[in-house]
C-alpha cells in the first residue's frame, strides 16, 4: 500500500507534463496549414498578356533581323507566331522576314512556304518595290504569287463549269480578285465596282 501511494504523485507529475506538451504539438501542426492559406495564388496568364509577349518577340525579331542576327531573329519570330495572337498583318510581317532569312540561307523551299503562309494569312500581303526587286527572294515571292493566282483561276474555272454557273456579278468578282492578286489594282477596282453594280449575294 505504501508503494502505491508513493507512485501516485509521480504518475500525476508525468500526466501533467504530457498535457502541457499537447497544445504545443497541436499548434505546430497547424502552422504549415495556416502558412499555406496565406500564400498568394499564382497570377493567371491572360490572352492579353500572351499577345503582348508575342509582340515583344516580334519587335525583338525585327530588330535582330535588321542587325544581321538571323538565327536569333528566326527564333524570336517563330515564338511570336506560336499562339496565333498577332494580327494578320503582324503575322504576315513575321512570315515575310522568315522567308527572307530562308532565302538568304539557300533554303528556297522553306522560303516559298513562308511566303505562301503570309498570303494565306493575309491576302493583302505584298512586298515593297525594293523588296520585290531583291535578286534573292524577289523571284521566289513572285513565283508563289503567280502560283496562287493560277490556283484561284483554276478554282474559278471549275466553278463556272459546274451545274451552278456564276452570275455576271460573281464572274466579275472572281476576275477582280485574280487581278488583285496579280497586283493589277486598277483593273481589280474596276471589276469589283462593276460586280457590285451587277449584283452580288449578301
Amino acid at each position: 500500500m505504501m508503494k502505491i501511494s508513493r507512485a501516485l504523485p509521480f504518475a500525476f507529475l508525468l500526466l501533467a507534463v504530457a498535457c502541457a506538451e499537447m497544445p504545443k504539438l497541436g499548434s505546430k501542426d497547424k502552422e504549415p496549414a495556416a502558412a499555406a492559406a496565406q500564400k498568394p495564388a499564382a497570377p493567371q496568364i491572360t490572352e492579353d498578356m500572351l499577345r503582348t509577349r508575342a509582340r515583344e518577340f516580334l519587335a525583338q525579331g525585327v530588330k535582330q533581323y535588321e542587325a544581321g542576327e538571323y538565327d536569333n531573329s528566326q527564333r524570336n519570330l517563330g515564338a511570336a507566331l506560336d499562339h496565333g495572337l498577332l494580327t494578320k498583318p503582324e503575322q504576315s510581317r513575321a512570315r515575310k522576314l522568315m522567308a527572307f532569312i530562308h532565302c538568304a540561307s539557300g533554303r528556297e523551299s522553306h522560303c516559298r512556304d513562308e511566303f505562301r503562309k503570309a498570303f494565306e494569312i493575309y491576302p493583302e500581303f505584298s512586298l515593297s518595290s525594293a523588296e520585290d526587286g531583291h535578286p534573292v527572294w524577289g523571284p521566289v515571292y513572285r513565283s508563289v504569287r503567280t502560283q496562287l493566282v493560277t490556283e484561284r483561276e483554276a478554282a474559278q474555272t471549275r466553278r463556272t463549269t459546274s451545274f451552278m454557273p456564276l452570275s455576271r456579278g460573281e464572274t466579275m468578282l472572281q476576275e477582280g480578285l485574280v487581278k488583285y492578286d496579280s497586283g493589277d489594282y486598277d483593273g481589280a477596282l474596276k471589276l469589283l465596282e462593276a460586280a457590285l453594280q451587277a449584283g452580288l449575294k449578301d
